[in-house]
């Protein structure tokens, strides 16, 4: 059983770091052209990629992979202080906290808000309530979360097995049944990946729920600038095509 593995989700060629526990794994059913592990064999949900992002590598992840500390982070952004994060660094952490996650982002405003403001709303609310029909003692939770500006972003963290599996076997079952209600196949590309967007929220919401001890740890995102701002034009206009839809 290998001790520790780091995963990095990808679509798209990249030079990862040369990091002895890093593996990059290439994510969505239409990816076999990469150099990289599959999330597309094995136990899979690969052909939910445009609707569930990076959590189909987490899925992979959960059902193929046995390490006994195991993260996800993005082919642009790492768990990264002065230098990426190690193997070494990581077994000492987890030694002292559940789980290492980024440094959390401030909004403007709270988190459901801000959900609001990008995204269907109605979407956040019926994630609510399908988390309180698994558990009702989330009520606080939720209620506190929702009402906060702090925010863990893109489903990055690196923990233990153990947790790894509490979490996704509550997270998973909660975002199928959401499928069933959401009709997420009239959104926007951008709004399409709800299921990835709800799942940020619901991480935040599980965490705090379950006191989980936590170790805030710095991102280091690697997109150029002029690679974001193509990214924010993609998405305002997708916003306007939702906006049309009566988001």
């Amino acid at each position: 059983m290998s001790k520790t593995t780091l995963y990095i989700a990808t679509h798209k060629l990249f030079i990862p770091p040369k990091i002895f526990c890093y593996k990059p794994i290439a994510i969505g059913k239409k990816q076999n052209w990469l150099p990289y592990l599959k999330d597309n064999y094995g136990k899979n949900i690969a052909e939910k990629n445009p609707y569930y992002c990076e959590l189909t590598a987490l899925y992979w992840i959960w059902k193929n992979d046995c390490s006994e500390y195991v993260g996800l982070m993005h082919f642009h952004r790492y768990f990264y202080d002065d230098k990426y994060i190690t193997k070494s660094e990581i077994n000492i952490l987890l030694e002292k906290y559940d789980m290492i996650v980024p440094t959390p982002i401030l909004f403007d405003c709270n988190i459901y808000e801000q959900y609001k403001s990008v995204h269907y709303v109605k979407d956040l609310e019926l994630a609510c309530q399908e988390i309180l029909k698994r558990d009702n003692t989330y009520k606080k939770a939720i209620e506190q979360t929702l009402n906060q500006h702090k925010f863990y972003i893109g489903n990055m963290f690196i923990t233990s097995r153990d947790i790894l599996e509490e979490y996704l076997d509550f997270l998973f079952p909660i975002l199928f049944n959401l499928e069933q209600k959401i009709p997420y196949l009239q959104y926007s590309i951008y709004n399409k990946r709800v299921f990835g967007f709800l799942a940020e929220r619901i991480f935040n919401i599980y965490v705090r729920k379950n006191n989980l001890h936590l170790k805030e740890y710095p991102i280091k995102d690697t997109l150029s600038m002029e690679e974001q701002n193509l990214k924010r034009e993609r998405i305002l206009k997708s916003l306007d095509f939702d906006n049309q839809q009566g988001r």
